[in-house]
């Protein structure tokens, strides 16, 4: 997924509820050292509005992005998912791809019979505070549907949870533009350097299994999620709390 492009008729978008993003090769347009299209694509897609589009069409994004290789992107595509309540997943081995697809279906059958409760809630809490962020949100939602016994699936590699959303790959979600992201990008690239060589104290490791677990407590990570995307499929502001700083 070098260029992003919404080529998908009306009546598809009808029916298209979640995506996928098979990233083999590095992004153009974040503008580091040996990217030859700097400026991103010619035909000027930009992936970070597309994504907004998709939001707003309730359309999920799950980039699936071949690591190591692309370990340093993992901010920018874990970015771009969050704008649609989706998430990056990596792939390490080829064969896990048609599993991860299958537990993608899965999860989100079951987040989607959420949405009713989502929306419901967050209608209720903006009526209260109309400059609720993302953040509050998320927490009070989490508090209900604790409180309220739902449940859902979660994916994950080897037997561990997926890592959690970055503060840089929050940062990006909340922008509209490729020209923003790469800013945010370029602002954290010594640190990521520093990562791409350094081994990560929560990595799970070489990714050799993909499972899915039994219906469990609805995790503040999903929560934040499901947020994302009531919000934008609703055209409700996506407040972003003040004190995100980037790792």
């Amino acid at each position: 997924m070098v260029y992003m492009k919404l080529s998908i008729s009306h009546t598809d978008l009808e029916q298209l509820r979640y995506v996928f993003g098979l990233v083999m090769l590095s992004p153009h347009g974040l503008n580091v050292a040996g990217d030859q299209i700097p400026d991103g694509c010619p035909l000027n897609y930009d992936p970070v509005a597309i994504c907004h589009q998709m939001a707003a069409r309730s359309i999920v994004l799950y980039c699936v992005g071949r690591e190591p290789s692309l370990r340093r992107y993992r901010d920018f595509f874990m970015g771009l998912s969050l704008i649609t309540g989706g998430q990056y997943i990596r792939l390490q081995q080829a064969k896990l791809l048609s599993q991860i697809i299958v537990l993608v279906a899965r999860e989100e059958v079951e987040n989607e019979n959420l949405m009713g409760h989502v929306e419901d809630h967050i209608h209720l809490e903006l009526q209260r505070n109309a400059m609720a962020s993302v953040d509050q949100l998320s927490t009070s939602l989490h508090d209900v549907l604790r409180l309220n016994n739902n449940r859902t699936r979660r994916i994950r590699y080897n037997g561990r949870e997926i890592e959690p959303f970055t503060d840089r790959a929050r940062r990006i979600s909340y922008l509209h533009t490729l020209a923003e992201a790469a800013e945010v990008y370029r602002e954290g690239m010594p640190a990521q350097r520093r990562a791409s060589t350094d081994p990560e104290e929560e990595d799970v490791g070489t990714i050799t299994t993909a499972d899915i677990t039994d219906l469990d407590e609805v995790t503040e990570r999903q929560c934040e999620r499901l947020v994302r995307r009531s919000l934008a499929r609703n055209g409700q502001q996506v407040r972003e709390r003040d004190d995100t700083e980037m790792e």
